[in-house]
């Protein structure tokens, strides 16, 4: 059988296509996936703009797509699931070596880049039909969910930050973190706000931009409303396109690369970020020669494996 995927050539822009490829190997894993829908994130915008991703081994192309959901065709009778299960891909898998860190199950912390990651670094993703997996990197969701449990793996980066804010400020048994701040208004900006408003936090949510790229202005106000954010502060910005194309958006007061970085500082405030990506000027192509090893991946790109609760 044949299915339809989207695969692009790494290191070449623009090479995105829709293809019709062989159905998974039953070397990818046990459990056959049908999927239900896919997210683009700033990774996926790197890759089809030819700045970051590698094909699998002895191959020119790569099906791209991390953040996926889908629905549960067929598995093993000990995988833990049935047919029809919805469920989330995890998209990192350890350094087979492996490092300290994979070795403890912390595969996004993988200090010597020799980690893999389906649809980003050597395996295919989940931008086609159907994938088959194995179980130990699958999350279950609730039904109810459906679709929307395309959200978990985006969501999980906002987790991961939490996870980290509490065990650092937990040191103390004073700190009471009562106030956020989230630099950034896109979509992981907005779930770092939702689930900030969810512990009760008091939530300020600062975004540089103002418009879009000639489509109107962005509208977040009514989403930040929505979650009770109480503060937002933005800055103008102008889109300009350099004579190859590129993008740059320039602030009031100077240059400034399209992407800026995911930071925040306070006073007793818990701290997250929310912006497309936090590359430097050449940060993309430089990742690219490094193999980013340490980079922050959220938890679903790790080996955290748990239950999303409905």
């Amino acid at each position: 059988m044949t299915m339809r995927a989207l695969r692009v050539i790494p290191g070449k822009a623009d090479s995105a296509v829709l293809d019709e490829i062989d159905d998974p190997p039953a070397s990818d894993g046990s459990v056959l996936v049908s999927t239900v829908a896919v997210g683009i994130c700033g990774t996926d915008f790197e890759i089809v703009e030819g700045l970051y991703g590698w094909a699998p081994a002895g191959r020119d192309k790569l099906v791209i797509g991390h953040e996926a959901v889908g629905r549960v065709v067929e598995a093993p009778d000990d995988s833990g699931f049935s047919a029809g299960d919805i469920v989330v891909p995890i998209v990192r898998r350890p350094d087979p070596v492996p490092c300290r860190y994979c070795a403890a199950g912390e595969w996004d912390m993988c200090v010597n880049g020799r980690y893999t990651e389906r649809g980003i670094k050597e395996l295919d993703g989940y931008a086609s039909e159907r994938f088959r997996i194995g179980p130990e990197f699958l999350v279950p969701v609730p039904a109810q969910l459906d679709r929307l449990a395309v959200l978990v793996e985006p969501t999980s980066v906002v987790a991961k930050a939490w996870d980290h804010i509490d065990r650092i400020g937990g040191r103390s048994r004073a700190w009471q973190p009562s106030r956020v701040l989230i630099t950034g208004a896109g979509p992981i900006g907005l779930l770092a706000a939702l689930l900030a408003s969810q512990r009760g936090a008091e939530v300020h949510v600062l975004d540089r931009v103002a418009a879009g790229t000639g489509q109107g202005p962005r509208r977040h106000l009514p989403l930040r409303r929505s979650i009770r954010a109480s503060r937002t502060a933005r800055r103008d910005h102008r889109v300009h396109r350099g004579a190859d194309g590129s993008r740059r958006r320039h602030p009031a007061g100077g240059a400034q690369r399209d992407r800026v970085p995911d930071r925040g500082v306070g006073e007793r405030q818990a701290l997250t970020g929310g912006c497309r990506g936090s590359e430097p000027s050449n940060g993309a192509a430089e990742r690219r020669r490094l193999w980013d090893g340490q980079r922050q991946s959220p938890s679903l790109r790790s080996g955290s494996r748990g239950t999303v609760q409905g």
